[in-house]
């Protein structure tokens, strides 16, 4: 949707302003639902500024039967958008949508022109002087009115309502203690879908956020019990999260997570191994993660850490001799810091 400058926004407000209340607005009381964001005027506010011009416009009582005039103002994340429906005079149903930055600049135009419109209705034009069929054509003095707003120029299309899901690709480091005694580091590669909770869009807007990615952790020489000692992990981990916007523009999820994968150790030659070994065993671990983070439009900036619980507590036994190399432990960290970017 192409931004519009002040100018233009009042005039698109006054030709909607024309097209609504001529026949209708002023022909009867009318009954005004306003919906609008927190950052908007509220409903008295709006009719207090329409006032503020003139006392003829009539509000019909809450129990009598009027015809309703619905204002919804919206956020679309980059500045507001104003949909306004009625039922002329011809019991046909018209809408109309305006744009703008500003929420108090498309109120202030709206109000100023109803006003405006109601004062042009209330004071009755002044009567044609008639001629006698003798007399010289005079040219007729045409009735008294208030100025008519500029015609207005055809609005821009609105924009289409923000897709029910978003996918992004996203890449993270990772550092996790699970694996090996000493921490593991590595990289990973996803792919997520965001279920919007609400598709039209707002400052909180949350869903529901399932994600896959492909991580792989090496922990380098470690030693331990004398014995150098070096741990990979490739694995899939698949999560469901929960969450939305705490206060544009950070964000947060919590999550449940799960991970599959292929775990091997290669001890090297030590006082406790005469020689090289090694050793294999699948993984799987569960996980409650939390991520936090800001959105730069299509770009997100993330941190996801919390605990894990591995479901194999795998212990490496080499035999002849036989050493216990690691022990997995119960309760495991691991921490991401990536980037998410939406397509």
């Amino acid at each position: 949707m192409t931004r519009l400058s002040v100018h233009k926004r009042c005039a698109i407000a006054c030709g909607v302003a024309l097209n609504l209340c001529v026949g209708y607005c002023l022909a009867e009381p009318v009954r005004v639902r306003y919906r609008a964001p927190d950052a908007c005027p509220d409903e008295q506010a709006f009719l207090a500024r329409v006032r503020a011009h003139t006392q003829e416009l009539e509000i019909a009582d809450p129990d009598s039967l009027a015809r309703v005039l619905e204002v919804r103002i919206e956020s679309d994340g980059e500045g507001y958008v104003a949909h306004l429906e009625f039922v002329d005079s011809q019991r046909e149903h018209v809408a109309r949508n305006i744009s703008g930055q500003d929420c108090g600049e498309l109120t202030d135009a709206l109000a100023l022109n109803l006003a405006l419109l109601v004062e042009a209705e209330s004071s009755p034009p002044e009567a044609v002087p008639k001629t006698a069929p003798d007399d010289k054509a005079a040219p007729p003095r045409l009735p008294t009115q208030a100025p008519k707003p500029l015609s207005p120029t055809p609005p821009k299309q609105p924009k289409s309502a923000q897709p029910s899901a978003v996918w992004s690709l996203g890449f993270s480091g990772r550092a996790s203690s699970q694996i090996a005694p000493d921490p593991s580091y590595g990289l990973a590669l996803g792919l997520s879908r965001l279920a919007l909770w609400d598709p039209q869009g707002n400052d909180r807007v949350g869903g529901w956020r399932t994600t896959l990615d492909l991580n792989y952790q090496d922990s380098g020489p470690v030693t331990f019990e004398a014995t150098s000692v070096r741990f990979r992990l490739l694995g899939v981990r698949g999560a469901l999260c929960g969450g939305g916007t705490l206060r544009k523009p950070v964000f947060a999820e919590l999550c449940g997570a799960a991970e599959v994968g292929y775990w091997a150790a290669k001890a090297e030659r030590s006082e406790r191994l005469p020689t090289a070994r090694s050793g294999a065993a699948t993984w799987g671990a569960l996980g409650v993660p939390l991520t936090a983070g800001v959105a730069f439009d299509e770009l997100q900036v993330f941190v996801t850490a919390g605990p894990w619980f591995p479901l194999n507590r795998e212990r490496f036994t080499f035999s002849r001799p036989s050493s216990v190399v690691h022990e997995v432990q119960p309760i495991s960290v691991s921490v991401d810091l990536g980037l998410r970017l939406a397509f």
